[in-house]
């Protein structure tokens, strides 16, 4: 990898795991992941079936990965 690829991937890193964008992140992760639980789990959560913690969690980690890329984008586009 270049110095160029290098220097862009630090600064992407850096920006992906900065306080601001995770705690932006974190915030959009909670909304959209309780809409998201609620309803693909909803039986679950209402005790009608088994809550699946592995879907439980990835409907957390996803929009919160996805809100981070899209923050570190928007700053750095290049």
């Amino acid at each position: 990898m270049g110095t160029k690829a290098t220097a862009r991937v630090h600064r992407y890193c850096r920006c992906f795991f900065s306080a601001t964008t995770s705690l932006t992140a974190f915030r959009v992760a909670l909304v959209v992941g309780t809409v998201l639980n609620v309803i693909n789990q909803g039986n679950a959560l209402w005790g009608s079936a088994a809550l699946s913690l592995p879907h439980l969690a990835l409907n957390f980690l996803v929009p919160y990965l996805v809100s981070s890329h899209s923050i570190v984008k928007t700053l750095n586009p290049d």
